[in-house]
């Protein structure tokens, strides 16, 4: 990181740290955010206990950069596309409307992605 201007490291809040513990993990072992150079950035470091979902970033062809490893968009949809599910951030549902209007990601893989890792849905439930 020392290629950056400026890093700032950001500390999680006590609701976070705690919702964490509750739930049997350490968030310093999941997560880490910065701002660098003025854009607030998170890296996930244990992504899932869900073994059909963690096999998206396994099998993803990662871009490096020094030590850090980069998601492809692809992944990155997926990923983001599989959250809508599970909580209501805007950021996720403004990065999956930016994948859908400037990558050319359509709806129907929002549908094929949820259906493969969350097989328990069907496409006619989901929209």
């Amino acid at each position: 990181m020392e290629q950056f201007d400026e890093v700032i490291s950001i500390e999680f809040d006590q609701g976070i740290i705690h919702t964490a513990i509750n739930e049997g993990g350490d968030i310093a072992e999941m997560m880490r955010s910065f701002i660098i150079n003025g854009v607030k950035v998170n890296f996930v470091i244990k992504f899932s206990s869900n073994i059909y979902e963690s096999g998206i970033l396994q099998k993803d062809n990662v871009k490096h950069f020094g030590s850090f490893r980069i998601a492809s968009e692809e992944v990155i949809f997926k990923l983001k596309s599989l959250l809508l599910l599970d909580r209501n951030k805007i950021r996720d549902l403004y990065d999956v409307v930016y994948l859908l209007r400037e990558r050319n990601f359509l709806g129907q893989d929002i549908i094929d992605t949820i259906c493969h890792y969350r097989f328990t849905y069907l496409p006619e439930h989901i929209i």
